[in-house]
């Protein structure tokens, strides 16, 4: 924008160096698919720059998008917006992922309050947390899930016993 300042400029490149740190919010019906279908297999997603992750009953999925915006109007006054993106899944093959397995840690004091097409009724106190733990994807190993400032982290703990090789 030509109207904001240089100092403006430093300030908010200053709060997106230190806003690295994401959350993961959970899915209570919110989210959907392109035909507002409900994604169940949906547990958790994060928004971090250009990317969106999900946690999902399978592993996770990585979405990165690019968007440009053309110059130059239409005969309408609208702008059009050109969006590229890519998708990668990461499977567990011969994990498990379950519900019921799933532990929050440092949820946020606030919460999101969802009036969608697909859920007129709303949804309500959708909250988000700074980290989940999946216990026994395999027999013995946790998936724990965290952002910092470098970006959304992941890693297998392998309590005594476990067999790593499984991973």
């Amino acid at each position: 924008n030509q109207n904001v300042s240089a100092a403006q400029n430093e300030q908010a490149a200053e709060f997106l160096k230190n806003s690295g740190n994401c959350l993961f919010e959970e899915n209570k019906g919110q989210f959907h698919d392109e035909n507002n279908n409900p994604v169940p297999f949906v547990l958790f997603k994060a928004t971090q720059g250009n990317m969106h992750f999900y946690i999902t009953t399978e592993g996770i999925r990585y979405y990165f998008f690019e968007s440009e915006e053309e110059e130059e109007e239409n005969y309408e006054g609208e702008h059009k917006k050109e969006v590229e993106w890519c998708r990668m899944d990461v499977n567990l093959k011969g994990g498990q992922i379950k519900k019921e397995n799933i532990e929050t840690e440092n949820g946020s004091d606030d919460y999101v309050n969802y009036f969608l097409g697909h859920c007129p009724q709303g949804i309500m106190n959708v909250k988000k947390y700074a980290k989940v733990t999946i216990i026994a994807v395999y027999p013995g190993i946790d998936w724990i899930f965290y952002s910092n400032e470098k970006g959304i982290k992941y890693e297998f703990i392998v309590h005594p016993g476990a067999d790593p090789s499984v991973i």
